[in-house]
């Protein structure tokens, strides 16, 4: 096999294009990497499913996972085992894609009624489904500017309100996910919802 490239397991469980190609890391051989892909495919798959509840997206979070372990195994420096280095990896490669695929579905419930006066997210209305054209259009803009507030916010900030409203996380629980504290967490999640309705109240005010 070409030292200079090389592709990731073909026969894989999670289906992988045989024509995938990947830099030499100057780390591990290709059969070295082939192993280390089979070795931790099926943990990696769980890991991903536990963050997007979607086995697709989460076979596509793995493999996007490995091709960018094996891009950036030369800054491997051997402080920890590569099993837990490629984990670090694939939990920050997770966050990033939760936090864009739920960014949505806290859109639906929380763009100017949410107080988050409590620890608990409002339920979502399945009457906000029947909407005509005109509140389509309407519920649109607000959607993209929450999308915009959201990304604005600081990154921890971020992270705490996606697990929080998004996958329904409690507030201990998306401090133990993120490694911090539950009473860093509800700070960070208040000061969260106290930007996002103040920029959604601009938002508002320049539109209307």
């Amino acid at each position: 096999m070409n030292s200079t490239a090389s592709s990731v397991h073909a026969a894989s469980p999670l289906g992988y294009d045989s024509t995938t190609t990947l830099r030499d890391s100057g780390k591990m051989t290709d059969t070295e990497f082939e192993k280390f892909v089979m070795e931790n495919e099926d943990a990696a798959l769980r890991l991903a499913f536990s963050y997007l509840k979607d086995w697709e997206e989460a076979r596509d979070a793995v493999q996007d996972g490995f091709v960018k372990a094996y891009r950036k195994m030369g800054s491997f420096r051997g402080d920890s085992s590569r099993r837990t280095w490629f984990y670090r990896l694939m939990v920050n490669l997770l966050k990033d894609k939760l936090r864009r695929k739920k960014v949505r579905r806290i859109v639906s419930f929380m763009p100017f009624g949410f107080s988050g006066e409590g620890d608990e997210p409002p339920p979502m209305d399945p009457a906000d489904s029947a909407q005509g054209p005109a509140e389509e259009t309407e519920a649109q803009a607000i959607r993209e500017a929450f999308e915009r507030a959201l990304e604005a916010l600081p990154e921890r900030q971020g992270q705490v309100a996606a697990l929080h409203l998004a996958s329904g996380l409690t507030l201990k629980q998306a401090a133990e996910t993120l490694g911090i504290s539950e009473g860093a967490a509800k700070a960070h999640y208040f000061r969260a919802v106290r930007g996002l309705r103040k920029e959604m109240a601009l938002w508002k005010d320049e539109t209307t």
